[in-house]
Order: C-alpha cells, then structure tokens, then sequence
C-alpha cells in the first residue's frame, strides 16, 4: 500500500507541475489570458478559500467582451485558457470602470454597463465556482432606459444579499444626476422593487458613488455632491443603508465640505471591521496645491477625525495624491500610501503615513519617505494588511517600460524584508491598469495589463508571500516534515478580548484532519471556522465575532475549540 501510495503522490506532484502555476520569476509572470487583439482593464477578488477571479474586457471582433477566469491558490487555471466569456452584448467604442467582488459563497460578482437595450446600462452577474452564470447568460438588469450609467459598485452584507449603487445621469430633461441602488438575493431577486431606491437632490447633482458592508445586513455609501458645471464645487457626503434600503441618520453627514475636490474623484474606501468606514481622498482646498486627506465615520454617523479630514502631510512645498489605505485594528493605526509630487509634477516618489482613529499622525507633519522624489513615474499604489504588516505594491512607470513592485511593512514603517522592495515583475514592458487582490492565505495577487513585444495587450498575474518570495504557496503538499512529537500546537489568540477579529495561530506537527469551531460557554455551536485534511505547517485563521449566520454575536465568553485526530484542545475567547 505504502508503494502505491508514493507512486500516487508522484504522480500527483508531476501533475501539478507540469500545469502553469503563479510564476516564481519577476522576468516571466503567469499568463491569465494572451490574445491576438488588446486585453485590458483587469480586476481581481479573492476568497477565503484562497481562490482567486481575475476579469477583463477582450476585444474580439471589434467589442469590448467581459471574460472571467478562476485561480486556485496556486496560481492554476480552472477554466477554459481563454477565461468564461460572460458577456459579448454590445459596447461603446470606449470602457467606463466596473466592478468584481466575491460573496459570501465564493460566487463572483460582476458589474457592468454596455448599450444592449440602446443604452448605458448597467447589469448584473454572479458566476458559481463551477462556472455556471448564476443570475442567466444575460444577467440581471439592473435598469433598462434613457439614461447614461457610467458603472456600478457593490457591498456584500453578512447576509450575502449584494447591494449595487451607480450613478443614473438622465439624457434628457434638467434633472440632476442621481444614485440609484438594489439589493439582489443569490437567487436573483431584486429585493428593492423593479426600480430600486433612488437618492436625488433637485439642486445637486449626487456623483461617484461607492459604497462598504456595514453592521446588521447595512452598507455605508460615500459621493459627491455639486451643482452643475465642470469647475463647481464638490463636496463628500456619507449615509449607513439598512437592509431594507432607508437611510439609517437623520441627515448625511460631510466627509468634506470644502472646496477643492476635482471633477472625478474616487475614494479609497474601507471598512473598519467594526461598522464604520475610512475614506481617502485629495483635494486643493489651497489653490493649486493638491494635499491627500483620510476622515473616519463609525456606524452611526460619527467623525472621528479632524473635520474635513485629517491631512496626511503638511509640507508646503510638494503634493499628495491618490491615497490608498489599510487598516489594522488590534494596533489602532491606519496605514496610508500615496504618490508625493513637487509642484510641477515633474518627480514623483512614495511616502505614507500612519494615523489613528483620532487622526493623529505617527510619521512626522510630512509623512515618511519611502522612495524619494525624483525623475520616478509611480502610479497604482496599493496597501493591503497583512498580518500585523501591511503590503504595498506599485508600479514604476519612469519610461514607457514599467515595472511592478512590492514591499512589506511594520506599523512603525520599518521595512521586514532585507531588500526593502521586491520586484513582482521585472521585465521592461508598457503596463497599465495594475488591480490588486487582498492578502489571504499568506500571499497577496496582482493583476495587469501588459504589452510585451509588439503584442496590443495581454493580462498577466503574480503572486508574492509574506516573506518576499514568489511562487506557489506550500499549501497541500507535505514539504515540511513537522514535529510528530507535537502533532497540535495552540499558538496566540490575538486580541483577547476580541473587538473586532481574532487571529488564531496554531501549529501541526502531523498531517491530520483539522476541525477549528466558535462554541458557546455552554457548549453550544456557533460557527465553523475551517473543516479540512491538512498538512505539518504553521497555519493563521481568523473570527470575526460572527455566527454561522454572518450575525454579530453578543459580547460573552467563547470557546475555540479545535478537534485533530491527534487531540482536542479548547481555550476561551472574550468578545466585547
């Protein structure tokens, strides 16, 4: 038995690398989709499972098709090569943004418009693991008349029923531009009515919206509010949605009401884990000097910061743009990278800045310098939260050939790998429109668009680990011998007490099937952590004080109770 069981898993491991998998070399990346015509625009969400879609728009016969592909963690494809054609219905000869997310159920969700009914409109799919388009082969309206719908975001609540907001500009008539939401079930039901709901002001024009989950089956929608006209005044106004659809405050509360804010602005928005949300953006409320600001809002309408926004450097003499945040609560600080310019805009560099939730800076006024002004081009700056680390990758574009890059940070700003940054792709190649994934199961993925050669543009991919590597994370395949002698090890459950999300650390020393549970004081079930066959390593999970429902439960004392074939272990947990 034992030599068919060898031969079995020979052949296993000759399988998988023989199938393409993340590339573990910056010079050559894992191909998501290659093409005769332009691939363009990707997107990127990745579930918990550590599976991961990537989409994009592919120009076939003169249209702009939407095309999905799925990644198991490894970094292989599960669908055809040429990625799930998802929609091929008729575009404009031009792309507005749109939206991919993952539900609660490992679904994908996408959102888009195209002019099918002689319009732009906006549409709905959900697409099942297995490829099956969930919501039909034509989606889901999400309305169908004379209007202009530049694109759609969306928000999935605890109760996987996923809630849409765009912008509605009407093609005739005075009306101001509106915000049009729905809330769909898996099934496919619009739960607002036909219509929807509608957020109009008839002497404001209410643009670029988008939106996060909040508490009880919520959402928190940010936008714009202007008067007409390119160069009018615009302002960041925020409201809590309940799952009904009705505004939860008594008014909308200003993010920020000062002027500044350019035509087209779009924020970095956040969840804080705990019903509340943080909002990025930059505005130049000092005539002609741009400066990058971060405001946090709780679930009740509640301010944290300065207002209209703490301001994340106050140097007089160059300018933040596009700040990108991450957020870790057991350390109370949020993390935030943005492009620093001088006044010409002639050279560029990465700073950041770390805050709390008062909006106290912990870097200096200016922020801290990562990559110093110079002749650099850096753009698409990303954080993601890593652990008790942030990841930040960014693409320098200094000339038509750009490279992609990464670093690891502490919440003090101190670099954790030696090399400080580590190329994710280093070839010289023209790349644009860098999409990156949230960091889960101990990498993090980015997606781009790519013109190697002479080629109009291909979608490529690349994972890197916590520790800097690229690669295919050891997930499933016994590289690591363990410690039978320890063949179940409890490390920190960290914070305890739990405000927002636990993480819980443990140890295998032994392959063994591994059952993590949230009971009751009294022994009672609450939620299923992780249920699977796994391998001798180190592993991280997370409980984020919710049920098997996806509801918050109330402040008490937990058991965690995880089951081995080996043993059981249980330790206590106190949720605030």
């Amino acid at each position: 038995m034992k030599k068919i069981f060898f031969s079995l898993l020979f052949l296993l491991l000759i399988q998988i690398a023989s199938m393409a998998q993340w590339s573990n070399n910056s010079l050559s990346n894992t191909p998501v989709v290659k093409a005769g015509d332009e691939q363009t625009t990707p997107k990127i969400a990745t579930c918990d499972t550590g599976y991961t879609y990537i989409s994009w728009f592919s120009i076939e016969n003169g249209n702009y098709n939407v095309r999905l592909q799925r990644f198991e963690v490894h970094g292989i494809k599960q669908w055809d090569p040429t990625g799930l054609l998802i929609s091929a219905n008729p575009s404009m000869t031009w792309i507005t943004d749109y939206t991919l997310v993952t539900d609660k159920q490992n679904n994908a969700i996408l959102s888009f418009q195209d002019f099918r009914s002689g319009y732009n409109n906006v549409y709905a799919y959900r697409i099942a693991p297995d490829g099956t388009e969930v919501w039909g082969d034509n989606g889901i309206a999400l309305s169908n008349g004379n209007y202009f719908e530049p694109y759609a975001r969306i928000a999935v609540p605890q109760d996987n029923q996923a809630v849409f907001v765009w912008q509605r500009a009407f093609n005739s008539g005075t009306q101001m531009d509106a915000l049009m939401l729905q809330k769909i079930s898996p099934s496919g039901t619009l739960l607002w009515g036909a219509s929807g709901k509608t957020l109009q002001n008839s002497g404001l024009n209410y643009d670029w919206p988008d939106i996060v989950p909040s508490d009880s089956n919520s959402v928190i929608l940010v936008w714009t509010k202007a008067v007409s006209g390119l160069t009018a005044p615009r302002y960041i106004y925020a409201q809590r949605i309940d799952s009904l659809g009705n505004t939860m405050w008594a008014s909308d509360v200003p993010v920020n009401n000062t002027a500044g804010l350019p035509m087209g602005t779009t924020f970095s928005l956040i969840s804080d884990g705990s019903g509340g949300a943080f909002i990025g953006w930059f505005d130049d409320r000092t005539a002609n000097h741009f400066r990058a600001f971060v405001q946090h809002i709780d679930k009740y309408g509640h301010v944290s910061m300065p207002a209209n926004g703490a301001n994340l450097s106050t140097s007089a003499t160059t300018q933040q743009l596009y700040p990108n945040l991450a957020w870790l609560p057991e350390y109370n600080s949020l993390l935030c990278f943005y492009q620093e310019e001088d006044m010409n805009q002639n050279n560029s560099g990465l700073f950041g800045q770390r805050l709390n939730l008062n909006g106290q800076v912990f870097w200096g006024a200016s922020g801290k310098s990562f990559i110093p002004l110079s002749g650099k081009d850096l753009q698409f700056i990303n954080a993601r939260s890593a652990d008790s680390s942030v990841l930040v990758a960014y693409m320098d574009e200094t000339t038509i050939a750009g490279t992609l890059w990464a670093m690891r940070l502490d919440t003090a700003g101190a670099y954790l790998w030696a090399t400080q940054t580590v190329a994710m792709s280093s070839i010289l190649t023209n790349k644009s429109y860098l999409a990156v994934g949230r960091y889960s199961n101990g990498q993090m993925i980015a997606t781009w668009e790519d013109h190697r050669g002479s080629d109009p543009g291909d979608i490529y991919g690349q994972n890197i680990k916590l520790n800097g590597t690229l690669g295919p994370v050891a997930v499933g395949i016994d590289e690591n011998p363990g410690d039978p002698a320890v063949p179940l090890s409890i490390g920190s459950l960290y914070p305890n007490p739990v405000k927002q999300k636990a993480i819980i650390n443990f140890t295998l020393g032994i392959r063994q099937h591994v059952t993590i549970q949230i009971l009751g004081i009294n022994g009672a079930m609450c939620k299923t952590l992780l249920d699977q066959d796994m391998r001798p390593d180190t592993y991280q999970t997370t409980w984020d004080g919710t049920n098997a429902g996806g509801n918050r439960m109330a402040p008490g004392v937990y058991l965690l109770r995880i089951s081995c074939d080996s043993e059981v272990q249980t330790k206590k947990l106190v949720l605030q």
